[in-house]
């Protein structure tokens, strides 16, 4: 699915070309703060429709598959960095690409341009997760993450949407009132669901 097509098809919400909806869009209107300008005449309820039309459209592409890893440190504290649970969370998505691959495939990580610092540790992760291998010889992927601004990637926007909502459901579970009973553990679960989930895009070619 094109940016083109992506926005044709959902013309009737008036989205300037150079913008976009965000997941987090619908959080901030909630709390009348608004990212930008367009966005001030959009309602909570249009926003999810929107979501609504975009998943409906994205799931009759028999191409499309989500995959979600979560780190489950909901009974046990984690002392692992931030840095080292994404990179953890990156090398299953590519293993799991990886063996699902066909032998003459090809694949490649794209992820939003948005956060430079925190790009820059998760190409060099992918890159030596890529060479070095592990019980897999990673030959038919990309030794590297690649960039693409989210305005300008359906594949992006969607995936800001995916994450977006296992987000909100984690949050649900944690939030739970048999859960708050052990709260500080859950506080810090949260801490580590919520920063390894991080929206990315594999483009995959295939014969």
């Amino acid at each position: 699915m094109t940016i083109v097509c992506f926005k044709t098809k959902l013309q009737n919400y008036s989205i300037p070309v150079s913008e976009e909806i965000k997941w987090s869009d619908l959080w901030e209107i909630h709390k009348g703060k608004y990212r930008s300008e367009f966005l001030k005449t959009k309602s909570e309820d249009t926003l999810k429709e929107y979501y609504r039309r975009v998943f409906n459209r994205a799931v009759d592409k028999k191409s499309l598959e989500f995959i979600f890893t979560v780190t489950c440190v909901y009974t046990q504290m984690c002392y692992q960095s931030e840095e080292e649970v994404l990179k953890f969370h990156l090398q299953e998505s590519m293993q799991r690409v990886n063996m699902d691959a066909q032998p003459n495939d090809f694949a490649a990580i794209i992820m939003d341009e948005l956060n430079p610092d925190k790009i820059k540790k998760l190409k060099t992760a992918c890159h030596e997760i890529a060479v070095k291998g592990d019980f897999i010889k990673y030959k038919n992927i990309y030794s590297g993450v690649l960039t693409e601004c989210s305005s300008q990637s359906a594949g992006i926007q969607l995936a800001d949407f995916a994450a977006g909502i296992m987000n909100g459901y984690l949050r649900g579970l944690c939030f739970a009132e048999e859960n708050m009973s052990s709260q500080p553990t859950c506080l810090m679960s949260l801490y580590y669901l919520i920063c390894a989930i991080i929206p990315m895009v594999v483009l995959w070619v295939t014969e």
